[in-house]
């Protein structure tokens, strides 16, 4: 059986996102960016981040994960799919390259939980 996925198509798809947002905060010129669920890998090289003078924060929810990554990068930690997220900052750019990933699991876990709550409550 063929794999579907392969650690060098990740790896090329990882470096073209790399590439993309590169080129995006160079020709916008974004100086303050959230990079969200950057976790232990925050999308942006921290050499990058000096050389552009930019004001780069990684948020996620663990803590745990966040503190594997430098500690040299600005860090929040807060989980997006709930509504402790602190908005009084303002960011010329925000994106994600793993939250997409993250929000299925939550939405999926919920359904799931609902699911299980209906199964329940139809047997009584």
């Amino acid at each position: 059986m063929q794999d579907i996925i392969t650690y060098a198509k990740t790896t090329k798809i990882r470096e073209n996102f790399l590439n993309s947002i590169k080129e995006l905060i160079s020709r916008y010129r974004f100086k303050t960016i959230l990079d969200i669920g950057g976790d232990t890998n925050p999308t942006l090289p921290l050499e990058f981040i000096s050389i552009n003078n930019l004001d780069y924060t990684v948020l996620d929810m663990s803590k745990s994960e966040l503190d594997k990554a430098s500690s040299q990068y600005k860090r929040i930690i807060c989980d997006v799919t709930k509504s402790n997220l602190d908005t009084t900052k303002k960011y010329d750019f925000i994106f994600s390259q793993l939250l997409s990933y993250q929000l299925c699991l939550h939405t999926l876990k919920k359904i799931l939980e609902l699911n299980l709550m209906s199964s329940f409550s139809k047997e009584k």
